[in-house]
């Protein structure tokens, strides 16, 4: 698996959707395949992106540093901090908390912003590990729209309990991140099939990262193992036609696949399936299939496991990650990663790194997802249903009602698009 292991190492570091870091990996990208005979295009998208900066609490004689969420920087505030042990006391907050700052273990869901903002909270710290990580965390672009964005930082858990002491004292909170516009980068592989068809299979994995995380497992894993995939079909062409996409954006609420399906509306008619490799490289993992779509091929997937002797736990369910996109507009999408180590356990951290990443973890998953489309993409007839399960649906539905988007914004009517149809 040399080829996974070197493009992850040419990649590795900070990659923030649409900065340079991210076009310096989406270059290396192509140059990489076009050393291979793959040509690869690329296709940029406008989105909102944090570079959130440092996060710094001041207390009296204290000093806590931390990471400021994503869209909500820069900020500077201060005001009376209040410690709250669950997010559904948020509910029992009123206006005699109006300018306080509130320390919680996990943060509000979405559809409390709006009421912590009403009430006057002037910014929220939480504590969303408890291994003495800090974690990478972004609100949604809608709620800028929607103006309840409130300034956010995630500290350690050590750090917190040094401000639990402080509860009722004033402090000051600091993101001296910068939020903009910008234009980020997909990288578009066409592998078109030996026999004459408009069916196509397609496989997609993000390689933008967190601020902060080199994105080792999450994901060059993934971008690793497309990566050999690209290289075998391009010597092994099949029936069908191939699709392989590198989005960006993944982290930042699955902008580039979004962006693609609104782009792409007549090219989607002709997709029968995808598969999806988000989080990978675990040496002491457990591989995971989870499909987004129907029972059909998730008996597809567990018989060609078995009938290859590859270990893998198939379930059928919604999973946070490109395949969502593409789910909403009725394709099926098997799911694959490989998790349960320390290349997994530190996702969305500064500890997601090469250090933790081994070769030998990626033989069996490269084999199996190469042998699972070869075997798609040369049947004879379609054994994939283009068909999305009426359960599935309703969870794909309430995933991004909780996200903040409504249906027909998922792939339509995008943000800081000239034209949507």
């Amino acid at each position: 698996m040399r080829s996974a292991i070197k493009i992850m190492n040419e990649i590795k570091g900070v990659r923030i959707a649409g900065t340079d870091a991210e076009k310096n990996a989406a270059n290396k990208i192509v140059r990489f395949l076009g050393k291979k005979g793959v040509k690869a295009k690329k296709e940029f998208f406008p989105m909102l992106v944090s570079d959130t900066g440092d996060g710094i609490i001041k207390v009296k004689n204290v000093i806590v540093k931390g990471i400021p969420y994503g869209l909500t920087v820069p900020y500077k505030i201060n005001g009376k901090l209040i410690c709250i042990d669950s997010i559904s006391e948020v509910m029992n907050l009123s206006n005699k908390n109006k300018n306080a700052i509130i320390l919680t273990r996990e943060r509000p869901k979405m559809s409390q912003f709006k009421k912590l903002k009403k009430i006057g909270i002037k910014g929220i710290i939480t504590i969303v590990r408890f291994d003495g990580n800090i974690s990478s965390q972004h609100l949604s672009q809608h709620m800028i729209k929607d103006r309840s964005v409130i300034p956010m930082m995630d500290i350690s858990f050590d750090d917190a309990i040094k401000l639990r002491y402080q509860t009722g004292q004033k402090i000051i909170m600091t993101g001296n991140g910068k939020t903009f516009k910008t234009k980020a980068t997909n990288i578009i592989v066409n592998m078109k099939g030996k026999k004459k068809t408009n069916e196509t299979f397609i496989v997609v994995g993000h390689y933008d990262t967190v601020p902060y995380s080199p994105g080792a497992a999450d994901n060059g894993g993934g971008i690793g193992v497309i990566t050999e995939m690209i290289e075998y079909f391009h010597k092994n062409p099949v029936k069908r036609n191939l699709i392989f996409i590198m989005f960006s954006g993944e982290e930042w609420g699955l902008w580039g696949s979004r962006h693609y399906c609104n782009k792409h509306k007549k090219e989607l008619k002709n997709i029968i399936g995808g598969l999806n490799v988000d989080v990978a490289g675990d040496v002491l993992g457990v591989n995971r299939g989870i499909i987004t779509g129907n029972k059909r091929l998730m008996h597809t997937v567990r018989d060609i496991a078995d009938f290859n002797g590859f270990p893998i736990t198939v379930s059928e369910d919604i999973y946070s990650s490109d395949n969502m996109s593409f789910a909403h507009n009725g394709i099926p999408f098997l799911n694959i990663c490989r998790a349960g180590g320390k290349p997994s356990v530190f996702i969305h951290t500064k500890n997601d790194k090469m250090s933790y990443i081994d070769e030998e973890s990626f033989e069996d998953i490269v084999n199996f997802v190469i042998m699972f489309t070869e075997k798609i993409g040369n049947a004879e007839r379609n054994i994939i249903e283009r068909k999305i399960d009426d359960n599935m649906k309703k969870k794909i539905s309430e995933y991004f009602k909780k996200k903040g988007t409504d249906s027909e914004q998922v792939t339509n009517n995008l943000p800081y698009l000239k034209k949507n149809k």
